[in-house]
């Protein structure tokens, strides 16, 4: 019982430490990245400065089309269309109650 335990024990520590392992090299991957970043300072700015630029201008026109969608899909639902469309379905329930009820 106790050899299962320790058997156990030993596992659950392998598999910590190579999870140990996989988050330190992430990180070493991720200072090495930093420190890249830092040295080419200046063109990194101006290259991330453009494609800044670009999303932004592509966001600006999916909130355009957005809005154009909304406002299309609002349109079609105004409130002279839902009256209408209740005393349309008020009309059917009457004239179903009047032939098929009585």
């Amino acid at each position: 019982m106790e050899e299962e335990q320790s058997l156990l024990e030993k596992g659950v520590l392998k598999e910590e430490k190579g999870v140990l392992k996989q988050i330190e090299s992430r990180l070493n991957n991720l200072e090495v990245t930093v420190n890249t970043i830092l040295e080419k300072g200046d063109e990194f700015n101006e290259a991330t400065q453009e494609k800044l630029e670009k999303i932004q201008t592509q966001l600006e026109k999916q909130s355009q089309s957005m809005r154009k969608l909304k406002r299309k899909l609002m349109d079609r639902y105004n409130p002279y269309t839902i009256v209408g469309i209740l005393i349309l379905l008020v009309c059917i329930w009457i004239l179903f109650m009047y032939y098929v009820v009585s």
